[in-house]
């Protein structure tokens, strides 16, 4: 479930912890000659998630993909070196409707999330489909701490954000299970040093998808929005997230009222006029 702590790299430590690296299991699994290589596991998670999408996955499938994750984590070493595990949207969706079927703990959840999700989100480049977008809002729905953590505080956070990108987490914030942890979005993209347009958009999604925001988290974005005034100075999008921010969060924006007038002050779009209404009006 997700009652546990934050999720990071840890929880999967923790999950190679919990299965124990010389379990019966998972040695029998992983290999009958010892530990697989690196090339050995990507070539067995290969074949398993082709038995998935061709809807022919036998009973055990999951656990098996499950021990070549942790081998794989164990020859990877840390979260940063993960490598991205081909998989097409149709396996995804079978291997994620089956980990949602059961009570999956944190750290394995946080294990299927790194290997199969996070290197796909990453290096999305054309609009999302259908079904991929399916498989990232119940996995939201399932497990949307480990989802904030591991995928939508990363994908904010990454310097070359793109429109696709974007796009999907527009279409994935609005996810009811989401919304007391996107406060973790508005702090993450108001931590990245160069902004976008498509931060912008991000931070628009996650604004509006927010069910509540402390005075520290809204200090920060508006702090943000007034450093960055100059370089959206001609931006429409910029100006609606300064009004989104009014609107939204109106008595912890009232504090802070100064910088988002200095935010809007170089703005030269014809929304900057009713964004500085509302700001005034705090």
């Amino acid at each position: 479930g997700d009652t546990g702590g934050k999720v990071t790299a840890a929880s999967v430590s923790q999950a190679e912890r919990e299965d124990g690296a010389g379990g019966a299991e998972d040695e029998g699994l992983a290999s009958s000659k010892g530990t697989k290589t690196g090339e050995d596991c990507a070539s067995g998670i290969a074949r398993l998630l082709a038995s998935f999408e061709a809807g022919g996955a036998k009973a055990g499938a999951l656990s098996e993909l499950k021990a070549l994750f942790l081998q794989l984590s164990r020859t990877s070493g840390s979260a940063e070196a993960t490598p991205c595990v081909p998989a097409s949207d149709d396996a995804l969706a079978q291997v994620f409707g089956l980990i949602l079927e059961e009570d999956t703990s944190l750290a394995d959840a946080s294990l299927y999330f790194r290997f199969l999700l996070q290197g796909k989100v990453a290096s999305l480049d054309r609009s999302p489909s259908q079904t991929f977008t399916g498989v990232m809002r119940s996995a939201a729905e399932g497990h949307p701490r480990v989802f904030t953590e591991m995928m939508s505080k990363a994908l904010v956070a990454l310097p070359s954000l793109n429109a696709a990108q974007v796009e999907l987490l527009r279409k994935v914030a609005g996810v009811k299970e989401l919304a007391r942890f996107n406060q973790a979005l508005l702090l993450e993209a108001a931590g990245v040093p160069d902004w976008s347009e498509q931060h912008v958009l991000a931070m628009q999604c996650a604004a509006q998808a927010c069910s509540a925001a402390e005075e520290q988290t809204v200090a920060k974005v508006c702090t943000k929005l007034a450093e960055q005034s100059k370089a959206f100075s001609s931006s429409l999008h910029f100006a609606k997230l300064v009004a989104i921010m009014a609107q939204k969060f109106p008595k912890e924006s009232g504090r802070h009222k100064a910088k988002l007038l200095e935010a809007l002050e170089l703005n030269t779009t014809f929304l900057s006029k009713t964004a500085k209404r509302k700001v005034s009006a705090l």
